[in-house]
């Protein structure tokens, strides 16, 4: 009797180590993913469109979408492109018009804007506006459903590979 009591006290011991192994395990991981995210330049994008200047007399009557790249990370990165992509085109179309120039070092909570005029046409075409950093890193503001950009992707490798041909 003494020998069971002592089997079903090793028993509950090993399960209880062996849950508290597992909680530290999952513990551990959680903490060095988030540490690794935590660490790290990101940068967020806001598109606002239908946009108009109320007191810049070189761009009254004009109504803009505007892009806002902000580095909500914690280490600085510099914005070296400001650019979206259309659906089923294989080019991209930079935007030049950006507050301060590119390329642009920005720290913790800074941002810049760029300007898009509307009167360009073709806005619901953008599949995608995004930012380049100077280490290459793409950062994207996707404006629609991922099924659709998956269906333009095909799109665009089948006419450049068919452009390619030609050559």
């Amino acid at each position: 009797m003494l020998t069971m009591i002592i089997v079903e006290s090793e028993k509950t011991t090993v399960i209880v180590g062996m849950m508290v192994a597992i909680y530290g395990a999952i513990l551990s991981t959680y903490n060095i993913w988030k540490a690794s995210r935590r660490d790290r330049a990101d940068v967020r994008l806001h598109v606002s469109p239908h946009m108009s200047f109320l007191n810049d007399p070189l761009r009254k009557g004009m109504t803009f979408t505007i892009l806002t790249a902000t580095n909500i990370g914690t280490r600085p990165v510099t914005i070296t492109h400001v650019a979206s992509s259309t659906l089923d085109s294989v080019t991209h179309n930079i935007l030049t018009d950006v507050q301060p120039r590119l390329p642009c070092p920005l720290t913790e909570g800074q941002y810049i804007s760029a300007f898009r005029n509307e009167a360009l046409g073709g806005l619901e075409s953008i599949e995608s506006w995004y930012v380049v950093d100077s280490a290459g890193r793409e950062h994207y503001k996707h404006m629609i459903p991922w099924y659709r950009r998956l269906l333009s992707k095909h799109r665009r490798r089948k006419a450049w590979k068919k452009q390619m041909l030609e050559k």
